[in-house]
């Protein structure tokens, strides 16, 4: 089954699960890991360059194997029920874990981060600790440095901007966003 056809089996699923997740923790936990699955795939079917998918999919995949391990600690009727909509949501992240992500991020913010923020790597001698597509974190010893766009609308008013991860020194400082 592709990516789309998994993603509908889930959302076929949600209402039910959604209705009958009052009845415990085990099928409140199977809901949540499928609905989280569910939003995961509307944002690969759609392309959404803001996402890591490798490292997401990665992250989702021990999700759903804790999940799993639980359903299949539990009674005959919770595995019956569970499994094969769990095996479809494992299918599904795994066909998201090969989705490429764009080598110059989000509408090129890396490519614009690394050419705007050079100085950094040249003269301070900073190294790259994480990359997203939406940013990187820049680190030198103690001082890690966030630097992308902002994520959530009206954030900063969806500008690029840099983000102090440690907390500043100076009192007078409220604002640890710096925009570009």
């Amino acid at each position: 089954m592709r990516l789309a056809g998994n993603l509908a089996f889930l959302e076929s699923a949600v209402l039910e699960l959604k209705a009958d997740r009052d009845s415990g923790p085990l099928r409140n936990n199977v809901y949540e890991e499928i609905e989280d699955m569910c939003i995961l795939g509307r944002r690969a079917v759609a392309r959404d360059t803001r996402v890591n998918y490798p490292a997401r999919a990665e992250s989702e995949l021990m999700l759903l194997q804790n999940v799993r391990a639980s359903v299949l600690a539990g009674n005959e009727n919770d595995r019956e029920r569970y499994v094969a909509l769990l095996d479809q949501a494992e299918e599904m992240v795994r066909l998201i874990a090969r989705l490429p992500i764009p080598s110059d991020g989000q509408l090129g913010v890396l490519r614009l981060t690394r050419s705007h923020f050079d100085f950094l790597f040249d003269e301070h001698g900073f190294t790259i600790a994480d990359q997203q597509p939406t940013g990187l974190v820049l680190t030198r010893g103690d001082v890690v440095i966030e630097v992308g766009c902002a994520t959530q609308p009206n954030a900063l008013r969806s500008h690029p901007c840099i983000r102090h991860v440690n907390p500043s020194p100076n009192p007078n400082c409220h604002n640890p966003f710096i925009p570009l």
